[in-house]
Protein backbone atom coordinates (compact mmCIF):
# COMPACT_ATOMS: atom_id res chain seq x y z
CA UNK A 1 0.00 0.00 0.00
CA UNK A 2 1.24 2.81 -1.19
CA UNK A 3 2.03 5.75 1.50
CA UNK A 4 -0.09 9.03 2.38
CA UNK A 5 0.97 12.31 1.84
CA UNK A 6 1.36 12.82 5.36
CA UNK A 7 3.41 9.59 5.94
CA UNK A 8 5.90 10.37 3.16
CA UNK A 9 6.48 13.65 5.06
CA UNK A 10 7.02 12.59 8.21
CA UNK A 11 9.08 9.54 6.67
CA UNK A 12 11.16 12.16 4.73
CA UNK A 13 11.85 14.55 7.81
CA UNK A 14 12.99 11.73 10.12
CA UNK A 15 15.30 10.56 7.41
CA UNK A 16 16.70 14.12 6.68
CA UNK A 17 16.80 14.54 10.55
CA UNK A 18 18.64 11.11 11.09
CA UNK A 19 21.30 11.90 8.20
CA UNK A 20 21.90 14.91 9.63
CA UNK A 21 22.24 14.62 13.04
CA UNK A 22 23.58 10.53 12.81
CA UNK A 23 20.63 10.44 15.84
CA UNK A 24 16.81 10.31 15.79
CA UNK A 25 14.14 12.73 15.50
CA UNK A 26 12.71 13.13 19.00
CA UNK A 27 8.85 13.26 18.51
CA UNK A 28 9.25 17.03 19.78
CA UNK A 29 11.47 17.86 16.46
CA UNK A 30 8.71 15.49 14.60
CA UNK A 31 5.75 17.96 15.70
CA UNK A 32 7.88 21.05 14.67
CA UNK A 33 9.07 20.25 11.57
CA UNK A 34 5.06 18.91 10.72
CA UNK A 35 4.10 22.18 12.07
CA UNK A 36 1.48 20.35 14.53
CA UNK A 37 0.73 23.10 17.34
CA UNK A 38 -2.34 22.05 18.94
CA UNK A 39 -2.80 18.30 20.55
CA UNK A 40 -4.89 17.29 18.09
CA UNK A 41 -2.33 17.88 15.37
CA UNK A 42 0.25 16.49 17.65
CA UNK A 43 -1.91 13.25 17.86
CA UNK A 44 -2.49 12.65 14.18
CA UNK A 45 1.94 12.99 13.62
CA UNK A 46 1.98 10.10 16.36
CA UNK A 47 -0.69 8.23 15.06
CA UNK A 48 0.95 8.90 11.72
CA UNK A 49 4.32 7.93 13.53
CA UNK A 50 3.15 4.58 14.93
CA UNK A 51 1.59 3.45 11.38
CA UNK A 52 4.76 3.86 9.61
CA UNK A 53 6.12 1.92 12.74
CA UNK A 54 3.85 -0.95 11.98
CA UNK A 55 4.79 -0.77 8.75
CA UNK A 56 8.23 -1.06 9.27
CA UNK A 57 9.17 2.36 7.80
CA UNK A 58 10.73 3.43 11.19
CA UNK A 59 11.44 2.55 14.56
CA UNK A 60 11.43 3.83 18.23
CA UNK A 61 15.06 3.95 19.43
CA UNK A 62 15.55 4.12 23.18
CA UNK A 63 11.82 4.95 23.39
CA UNK A 64 12.93 8.33 22.84
CA UNK A 65 13.94 9.04 18.89
CA UNK A 66 12.27 7.87 15.62
CA UNK A 67 15.25 6.59 12.89
CA UNK A 68 14.08 5.19 9.31
CA UNK A 69 14.88 1.58 9.04
CA UNK A 70 16.12 -0.10 5.66
CA UNK A 71 13.32 -0.32 4.46
CA UNK A 72 11.99 2.83 4.96
CA UNK A 73 14.98 4.33 3.51
CA UNK A 74 14.59 1.89 0.18
CA UNK A 75 10.92 3.44 0.29
CA UNK A 76 12.19 6.94 0.48
CA UNK A 77 14.24 5.75 -2.08
CA UNK A 78 17.41 6.88 -0.57
CA UNK A 79 20.84 6.23 -2.04
CA UNK A 80 22.35 4.35 0.77
CA UNK A 81 25.58 5.82 0.08
CA UNK A 82 24.21 9.40 0.80
CA UNK A 83 23.71 8.22 4.47
CA UNK A 84 26.66 7.85 7.03
CA UNK A 85 27.51 4.19 7.71
CA UNK A 86 26.80 4.74 11.66
CA UNK A 87 23.18 5.36 10.85
CA UNK A 88 21.88 1.97 12.77
CA UNK A 89 18.59 0.62 13.59
CA UNK A 90 18.64 -1.55 16.40
CA UNK A 91 17.37 -5.41 15.49
CA UNK A 92 18.42 -4.49 11.34
CA UNK A 93 21.00 -4.53 9.48
CA UNK A 94 23.15 -1.21 9.38
CA UNK A 95 21.44 0.63 6.42
CA UNK A 96 24.38 0.73 4.57
CA UNK A 97 26.29 -2.94 4.73
CA UNK A 98 28.94 -4.84 3.37
CA UNK A 99 26.45 -7.32 1.83
CA UNK A 100 25.19 -4.43 -0.28
CA UNK A 101 28.91 -3.34 -1.87
CA UNK A 102 28.16 -6.20 -4.35
CA UNK A 103 32.37 -7.05 -5.54
CA UNK A 104 34.16 -8.63 -3.47
CA UNK A 105 36.63 -7.26 -0.93
CA UNK A 106 40.73 -7.69 -1.34
CA UNK A 107 41.97 -9.86 1.89
CA UNK A 108 44.12 -6.89 2.36
CA UNK A 109 41.70 -4.66 2.13
CA UNK A 110 39.24 -7.13 4.15
CA UNK A 111 41.72 -7.24 6.84
CA UNK A 112 42.56 -3.64 7.23
CA UNK A 113 39.06 -3.01 7.49
CA UNK A 114 38.79 -5.48 10.40
CA UNK A 115 41.54 -4.39 12.42
CA UNK A 116 40.55 -0.33 11.80
CA UNK A 117 36.98 -2.11 12.86
CA UNK A 118 38.43 -3.57 16.31
CA UNK A 119 40.63 -0.36 17.08
CA UNK A 120 37.71 1.92 16.86
CA UNK A 121 35.56 -0.47 19.11
CA UNK A 122 37.93 -0.58 21.65
CA UNK A 123 37.95 3.47 21.71
CA UNK A 124 34.04 2.91 22.15
CA UNK A 125 34.42 0.42 24.84
CA UNK A 126 36.78 2.79 26.35
CA UNK A 127 34.21 5.70 25.74
CA UNK A 128 31.32 3.62 27.34
CA UNK A 129 32.97 2.92 30.49
CA UNK A 130 33.43 6.38 31.08
CA UNK A 131 30.21 7.52 31.19
CA UNK A 132 29.55 8.80 27.15
CA UNK A 133 25.93 8.30 27.18
CA UNK A 134 26.11 8.12 23.09
CA UNK A 135 28.82 5.31 22.90
CA UNK A 136 26.16 2.59 22.79
CA UNK A 137 25.47 3.53 19.47
CA UNK A 138 29.27 3.23 17.84
CA UNK A 139 29.28 0.37 19.66
CA UNK A 140 26.13 -1.37 18.62
CA UNK A 141 27.51 -0.63 14.91
CA UNK A 142 31.17 -1.23 15.22
CA UNK A 143 29.93 -5.03 16.92
CA UNK A 144 27.41 -5.71 13.72
CA UNK A 145 30.41 -4.09 11.23
CA UNK A 146 32.24 -6.81 12.99
CA UNK A 147 30.07 -9.03 12.28
CA UNK A 148 29.72 -8.69 8.80
CA UNK A 149 33.60 -8.41 8.37
CA UNK A 150 33.95 -11.76 9.88
CA UNK A 151 30.79 -12.96 7.55
CA UNK A 152 33.16 -11.88 4.39
CA UNK A 153 35.75 -13.46 6.09
CA UNK A 154 38.20 -10.80 7.67
CA UNK A 155 40.08 -10.97 10.67
CA UNK A 156 38.68 -9.15 13.54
Amino acid sequence: MPLSNVERDVLDLICDEHRQTRRGAKALIVHAGMNAKNSEQKARVTDVLHALQKRGLVMLMDGTAWIPTGKGVEEMAIDPADLDPYHFAHDESPIVSIERIGAPLPDDLLNRCAAMNAALLAQAETAHAAGDADAWRDLAWLMETGRQLVAVGGEV
